[in-house]
């Protein structure tokens, strides 16, 4: 029974994901914002938290692994380490989180959601715009 439920959440989850972002092939870590997958939500607890080597000069890429209730794992990327930091956000084994993203594959080949919003127990944050655009590249614009 828990297998059954196991693949019918991830099933669910990639339904309501929509079909993936491309990586864009110029720029490692960037997506393809011509191919367009529908705005997702799902609750998950953190059983990762991975910096990654920059995909520009902005600093290390955060990302997390979330595993929503009785479905496989999932990578979320969030946003550079230093705008994390300035937001006063860290993550620790066993939070419980809120993501609202979008699906996208990633350069490695496999497939991560790209968080536009995070929730936590102590509040919630906005990453992107509603056009999916980074918001701290605005920041780092403004002389961060």
């Amino acid at each position: 029974m828990n297998t059954r439920r196991s693949i019918l959440l991830s099933a669910l989850l990639v339904a309501a994901c929509g079909s993936p972002q491309r990586a864009s092939p110029e720029r490692p870590g960037a997506y393809d914002r011509t191919v367009s997958a529908p705005i997702a939500s799902f609750d998950g607890e953190v059983v990762g938290v991975d910096r990654t080597a920059p995909a520009d000069a902005l600093g290390t890429n955060v990302r997390l692994v979330l595993r929503p209730q009785g479905a496989e794992p999932i990578t979320v990327e969030l946003a550079p380490g230093w705008y994390l930091e300035e937001k006063g956000l860290a993550f620790s084994s066993n939070e419980r989180l809120r993501v609202r993203g979008q699906r996208a594959a990633a350069s490695d080949g496999g497939h991560t959601m790209v968080a536009w919003e995070i929730q936590t127990a102590q509040g919630s944050w906005q990453l992107r715009d509603e056009q999916g655009r980074p918001i701290w590249r605005r920041a780092n614009d403004s002389g961060r």
